[in-house]
């Protein structure tokens, strides 16, 4: 027994296996997360060791290269990449995408721990992260008072950060800009050379001085009793007067005989602002896998209760929520839901004017609701979350879900017309259509299963899309066989002659009848489709009436007024299937001409492909941009935020913008810029970014870059290539040439280098014979300097149950090295100090003020974003690969390698050539086994170009690019051709096989055809229309999708219907001959 028989036996069964679907779907959806993209596990894990007051060249030799050396020994790393800046190394280990991260960060945590004694003893404690693309701030909330910065800064890290903290499913907050509180323990080096103490000494006299230190505990018969010695300071004046013991003296030194203790703040190395106002930004990120909407809801909603609370405090302390990412995935969200609806809407339309019954459009249309929110089900087993890209495969699904449904409710309509009762042709038209449903279901899954399998970071972005395509056509698969016949026996109504009526009578004029009360034995349609159920004399059918009944008299009102439409629509069919006819008959007498004709525009698709833009993700118009300011080195940080504050009040000063926040450090400022809503502004993102590129040109001295937000790249410039190599000079002189070269590129903008040089250094070269005559080794020179200048921090001072660093240094009057050097002094082996000059020269000079280094090499990154009006990513890789053959060759020994999008445009060709190439080679073997043979799968598949070559002429004329949303497209569209093709030579072949001659079977077949052909890709169509047009600046990202699909699917409807009939007869008579030639098992 087939399904559809089934279905119509036991309707009652079928209803509540859709309400069951529905309302499952509908939790399922409730419990999914939300985020803007999919999750994606990158195993990249990275060391960072801050080193205060180390240049890049000590972070380098000190930092880098040992923790780079032990990294490297880790089985599975990918590449290992270094960062040094002034105070702080970093070191970036990649691993193949096999291997298991939390396995990767065990290693790393390892080698870490067996390297950190080749370490600085000053450098801090290494920071080990795993990096996860989500692993980004989900809310800034700045804290704005008139208060001073170590109140300011309590009130954020004690108060505010805790209550974030403890809202659910909060991961970490971490602090930005503020100053905290630092007890300063301020140095006089006359008195320090007076009592000939080494500040050294201080230092280690306060951190041997300052702790609490347990003595253990003793056990009795009956209690337990636990020794402490309590050695804390309990206020600044107990520091003052810690005595500092030294051999020799009757009466010990006190630190404050040799300077000052002040109750101060720690030195300022950032500040932050928002909208001009200096602040404290508390950054808040999520837990894995928690809803990002959800949690940025309860952090927002926290910071209004925190709010009501500081409005009590002096200095009128408030929290402000920026930077909100809950916003954009909310806007991405809601416009691809629009996307589905108006799709939706599209669609039934569509079928509506086809098909012109009401009835046919809703039994048809039930098939989306139910798939779609099926869907969800399966999306929460596999732990999937509610995102773009699952939305997008939703939304792309809307005219496939329907294809099912159109073929069958179709040709359930045309058994109809030849006058078979309802139960017969639901029956026999399901069941003549089957083999076909399934095979262009399966064709279409068939493509899509390999996306969810590529492997590298596209593979993991696109498995969700390719798994949630595929859930909902298996669930639509159902509905079609299941759903549309049992509604087609019931509620299918009468049909005349015509292939637009479903009655004897025009549907308009049932319609108005059923509305007056004028048909017999009723007076509406949900008392027709009642009566029809009472005639069965069945409880089942008269409940089952009950629930879809009213659907189909509110429907069945909508019908009214739409006469005049649905008769010149039927018209036009009549009409066009007569034409076809005409064509078919040419075509047939004309193969080769058609089929030369298609070879052409083929082969002319693939020329253009040339002139169109090639890109990983296109300018993303989301209402948010960042500007980037970078000042030579040796720019104070007071320099640095008096320029940043002119360019923060020139972005400020335009109308279109609504909030700046803004991070400065000594020579660079990142400024956050968030716009007014789409519709209060005449710019879109792009256009503006564009304007204010060339509004900023009067700080061209401060090198101002504006570029998107990234939000998949890890923090990095869309377009990101490395020259490395063993030799600095050779790496530093070819990427400084390649790097002003690319400045000239029309393919990209702002394009930008790490290489900077002039950071001011004043270097002191020990003299190695006077350090061994003099008893000075060189570590306790650098020890010692470094104790005078940038300080050490030995002991820290808890009051209210806070630790503030205690530090030790000179006062600041004397910490110029420079100024002050012939009057320094270092102690020597037995703690006597030695005049500096006497073991040591100095000499000025410039450093880097980054270093870069690559697998252990040296390293150059050079960095932009993609021109939107240029030759796009693609264009831009093949520049500099000519640029580095012919321009400027490269040296021997200097490699060229890509990071970042640059690096996931070059894996999306490969992984999507392959996923291609596999969805083929599984269509074929799908359509094999179905029509068991090897020959006319190539007859269906012969219109897979002809789909290709309308996207690429699309693309050319619109101008968009192909991207990763295009290359989807493409991909979709491999699957969605062959149905067209499955229902012309499936039906073909019934008729050859009744005995039919060549020609009459195919023209006959075309005319039968050619309703449900046009039906599907015109509902298919309908349904990409939002995507293709672009509803608001979130949608406008994935509008080449939509381009490259309407393009292939309407070359591949009109090349299918003409093509596919002309390569027919030649390949079904090979199909003759092998089948005469092979062995037969019966013989």
């Amino acid at each position: 027994m087939s399904l559809a028989s089934l279905s119509i036996q036991r309707p009652i069964f079928v209803t509540c296996t859709v309400l069951l679907i529905l309302v499952a779907g509908y939790l399922s959806l409730n419990k999914l997360g939300v985020d803007l993209f999919p999750n994606v596990t990158i195993p990249v894990v990275t060391v960072t060791v801050p080193y205060p007051g180390a240049a890049p060249n000590e972070i380098e030799t000190l930092i880098a290269k040992p923790v780079e050396d032990e990294l490297s020994t880790i089985s599975g790393v990918k590449r290992v990449r270094a960062v040094c800046n002034e105070g702080v190394g970093t070191v970036i280990v990649e691993f193949t995408l096999e291997t298991d991260v939390k396995y990767a960060e065990q290693q790393v945590r390892d080698k870490v721990s067996s390297v950190k004694p080749k370490l600085p003893n000053d450098a801090k404690e290494p920071v080990i992260r795993r990096i996860d693309p989500a692993d980004q701030p989900i809310v800034i909330v700045a804290l704005r008072a008139e208060l001073p910065d170590a109140e300011l800064y309590d009130i954020a890290n004690e108060e505010v950060k805790q209550i974030l903290l403890s809202t659910k499913d909060v991961g970490n907050v971490t602090i930005y800009g503020g100053r905290k509180r630092e007890i300063h323990v301020e140095l006089d080096r006359n008195k320090l050379k007076e009592h000939m103490i080494p500040a050294s000494v201080v230092s280690n006299r306060l951190a041997s001085g300052g702790m609490n230190i347990p003595a253990g505990k003793v056990s009795k018969t009956d209690k337990e009793l636990v020794y402490r010695t309590i050695n804390e300071f309990q206020s600044p004046e107990e520091i003052r007067d810690t005595p500092i013991s030294l051999f020799g003296n009757e009466v010990p030194i006190k630190i404050g005989q040799l300077g000052e203790v002040k109750d101060t703040v720690e030195d300022e190395t950032s500040r932050a602002y928002l909208n001009g106002q200096k602040a404290v930004f508390l950054m808040v990120f999520k837990q894995s896998g928690s809803n990002t909407v959800a949690v940025a809801q309860s952090v927002k909603k926290k910071v209004l209760e925190i709010n009501q609370d500081l409005a009590k405090r002096k200095g009128s302390p408030e929290l402000t929520s920026t930077n909100d990412s809950s916003i954009t995935i909310d806007n991405n969200i809601y416009d691809v839901k629009e996307t589905i609806i108006i799709g939706i809407i599209l669609t039934i339309i569509v079928v509506l004017l086809f098909l012109g019954s009401v009835r046919s459009t809703l039994i048809t249309g039930l098939a989306l609701p139910n798939s779609l929110l099926g869907a969800f089900i399966l999306m929460a087993i596999a732990g999937f979350t509610v995102n773009v890209m699952t939305l997008l495969a939703l939304s792309l699904a809307v005219g496939l879900l329907i294809d099912d449904a159109i073929v069958v409710r179709e040709n359930i309509f045309r058994h109809r017309e030849m006058g078979k009762t309802a139960r017969e042709a639901s029956i026999e038209g399901t069941k003549e259509v089957t083999l076909a449903v399934i095979a262009t279901t399966m064709t279409v899954i068939a493509v899509f299963m390999p996306i969810a399998f590529i492997s590298g970071i596209v593979g993991q972005f696109l498995r969700e899309f390719g798994l949630t395509v595929c859930f909902a056509l298996l669930i639509s698969l159902y509905d079609a066989l299941t759903i549309a016949p049992m509604l087609s026996a019931y509620f299918g109504g009468k049909v005349g002659n015509h292939a637009h009526n479903s009655s004897s009578e025009s549907i308009p004029e049932i319609t108005t009848k059923a509305v007056k009360g004028k048909t017999k034995g009723a007076t509406t349609l949900e008392e027709i489709a009642y009566s029809k159920m009472r005639s069965q004399n069945k409880t089942s059918k008269g409940i089952l009436s009950t629930v879809f009944s009213p659907i189909v008299f509110v429907l069945g009102k909508l019908e009214v007024g739409l006469d005049s439409i649905l008769s010149i629509f039927n018209v036009f069919q009549s009409w066009l299937e007569e034409k076809y006819a005409s064509v078919l008959k040419f075509t047939l007498r004309r193969p080769f001409f058609i089929l030369s004709g298609a070879i052409l525009i083929f082969v002319v698709s693939l020329v253009l492909t040339k002139f169109i833009p090639k890109t990983f993700l296109p300018a993303q118009d989301e209402g948010k941009f960042t500007v980037a300011l970078d000042m030579p080195p040796g720019t104070s940080l007071e320099k640095m935020s008096q320029i940043a504050l002119q360019v923060d009040q020139k972005v400020r000063s335009y109308k279109e913008i609504k909030i700046v926040s803004m991070f400065n450090t000594n020579r660079s400022t990142n400024m956050f810029v968030e716009m007014v809503p789409s519709k209060d502004r005449k710019m879109n993102t792009t256009q503006f970014k564009a304007f204010l590129r060339k509004e900023l040109a009067e700080f061209s001295y401060a090198n101002p870059i504006v570029k998107d937000v990234d939000n998949v790249g890890g923090g990095q410039r869309p377009f990101t290539l490395t020259v490395s190599g063993q030799k600095r000079e050779v790496v530093e002189a070819y990427a400084k040439k390649l790097f002003e070269r690319l400045q000239k590129s029309p393919a990209l903008l702002d394009v930008d280098t790490s290489y900077r040089t002039g950071a001011p250094e004043f270097r002191v070269v020990p003299d190695r014979e006077k350090e061994v005559l003099l008893g000075v080794p060189g570590t306790i020179i650098g020890s010692e300097l470094r104790t005078l200048v940038e300080g050490t921090t030995p002991a820290v001072y808890r009051e209210n149950g806070v630790e503030y660093d205690i530090r030790v240094r000179l006062k600041d009057s004397q910490r110029d090295l420079k100024e002050n050097f012939y009057s320094s002094f270092v102690p020597n082996f037995n703690n006597r100090l030695i005049p500096i000059q006497n073991v040591a020269r100095a000499e000025e000079s410039t450093g880097l003020a980054t270093i870069n280094r690559l697998n252990r090499n040296k390293a150059v990154e050079i960095y932009a974003d993609v021109n939107p009006k240029g030759p796009g990513m693609g264009g831009a890789m093949e520049e500099v690969t000519k640029i580095s053959q012919t321009e400027i060759p490269l040296p021997s020994g200097v490699k060229i390698g890509y990071s970042g999008q640059a690096e996931s445009f070059k894996e999306m060709g490969v992984s999507m050539a392959i996923a291609m190439g596999l969805g083929i080679l599984f269509i074929y073997m799908v359509l094999a086994s179905l029509y068991e043979s090897f020959i006319t799968p190539i007859a269906i598949m012969l219109v897979l170009p002809l789909a290709l070559c309308g996207a690429f002429i699309a693309l050319f004329i619109t101008q968009k690019s192909l991207d990763i949303f295009s290359m989807i497209g493409l991909i979709m569209l491999i699957g969605v051709a062959t149905k067209n093709s499955i229902l012309l030579v499936d039906f073909t072949n019934q008729l050859l096989s009744q005995g039919k001659e060549m020609k009459e079977a195919i023209i006959e077949a075309g005319r039968e055809r050619l309703r449900p052909i046009l039906m599907t890709s015109f509902a298919l169509i309908a349904g990409m229309l939002p995507i293709a047009i672009g509803l608001n600046e979130a949608s406008r990202q994935r509008t080449s999708m939509g381009v490259a699909i309407i393009g292939g699917l309407i070359s591949s409807t009109v090349l299918t219907l003409v093509v596919v009939p002309a390569a027919f007869s030649y390949i079904e008579k090979l199909n003759q001959m092998v089948r005469k030639n092979s062995p037969n098992p019966d013989a």
